[in-house]
């Protein structure tokens, strides 16, 4: 919900989508309302990740999912973008073999990106990118 950042999983059962009782919403701890949610499911090499943000705050959360429970991810950590603009949207963009995992924001009025990564396990803006568009 974007009101209430809780998560809802469905499952398809015949020709019907149906609630998966199993996995629970995760307990977040993001403020500001105006939620987004951006699930990666699981691979060979990941867990299914959950990254959940306040478009009104920028403040931003993972989770893993352990069996059915959604867990704080031990390795990318909570932060925050900070932006004059109070509606934000962020992508986070996974690792690869040849790149690590950053997160994209912008200001929907057009006049700021950022790009972030992970440094000494804070995510910090790259400072090779203008912040301010216009």
């Amino acid at each position: 919900s974007i009101h209430s950042g809780t998560l809802t999983q469905y499952y398809m059962k015949g020709d019907t989508w149906t609630i998966n009782p199993n996995i629970k919403s995760p307990k977040i701890s993001v403020k500001g309302g105006k939620y987004r949610m951006q699930y990666t499911a699981e691979s060979d090499l990941y867990a299914a990740n959950l990254f959940i943000y306040s478009c009104n705050s920028g403040e931003f959360e993972f989770f893993t999912l352990d069996n059915t429970e959604w867990k704080q991810n031990a390795i990318l950590k909570s932060g925050k973008t900070s932006f004059e603009s109070s509606d934000v949207r962020m992508v986070f963009h996974t690792s690869t073999n040849t790149s690590t995992a950053f997160i994209s924001a912008n200001a929907t009025n057009g006049e700021e990106i950022s790009i972030l990564q992970m440094n000494e396990g804070q995510w910090m803006p790259i400072d090779f990118f203008p912040k301010r568009l216009k």
